[in-house]
């Protein structure tokens, strides 16, 4: 997957997603990246749109952003 783009940009379109860890994707937009720990997931979406009940969502700084892609690429590289 790749990262091209303005960084203002990119920031404002991602966001890092916690929710419960027996719930699936955000509907809208792309799963970057994302991790079970216990009852709870992790998820790096891009333009993850309207989240369901029980999610919360966080805007990425840009080291985040970049670390996970770079976990992604890992993930993807190992399978």
């Amino acid at each position: 997957m790749e990262l091209d783009g303005d960084v203002d940009e990119l920031l404002e379109e991602h966001r890092d997603l916690v929710g419960p860890a027996d719930a699936g994707p955000p509907e809208a937009g792309t799963v970057v990246h994302a991790r079970k720990s216990g009852r709870q997931q992790r998820m790096l979406v891009r333009d993850p749109g309207v989240l369901a009940p029980g999610w919360e969502s966080q805007q990425l700084d840009l080291e985040s952003l970049v670390t996970g892609y770079l976990r992604a690429d890992r993930a993807r590289a190992g399978a």
